[in-house]
């Protein structure tokens, strides 16, 4: 893992990936691969809304940010007992590597195996 990254555990109970470098400063939390801030160096204040109400709680969906809804979208077609916007959004997910790029841009992945199961912990 490279310099400008860190995990680590909020009081709440989540973990969340930390990020630090030349561009931008943010804060993924480990549970649904949730973006939780992000600011550009360039800016002074952060550049995505989170609401006074989030929950910070293992299991439950966080409010604001830049969430994974998958693999649906608003409530569960069939079953209201499912959670809102999919189960990706409290999945737990796993920082396998990363790397720091030396311009602006962004790199793409997939795992066709990564929404297989909803009981596994899901690699992208």
């Amino acid at each position: 893992m490279n310099k400008s990254i860190k995990i680590t555990d909020g009081n709440d109970g989540l973990q969340f990936i930390e990020i630090d470098n030349s561009l931008a400063v943010a804060r993924i939390a480990l549970q649904g691969g949730h973006v939780d801030w992000w600011r550009p160096k360039s800016a002074n204040q952060d550049v995505l809304w989170r609401s006074s109400n989030a929950r910070y709680e293992k299991g439950r969906s966080i409010r604001g940010g830049v969430p994974i809804c998958w693999p649906w979208f608003g409530h569960h077609p069939t079953d209201g007992t499912y959670c809102v916007h999919g189960f990706a959004r409290v999945a737990p997910w796993k920082l396998k590597n990363s790397t720091q790029l030396k311009k602006w841009r962004y790199k793409n992945c997939s795992n066709n195996d990564s929404f297989r199961r909803a009981d596994k912990t899901t690699h992208l």
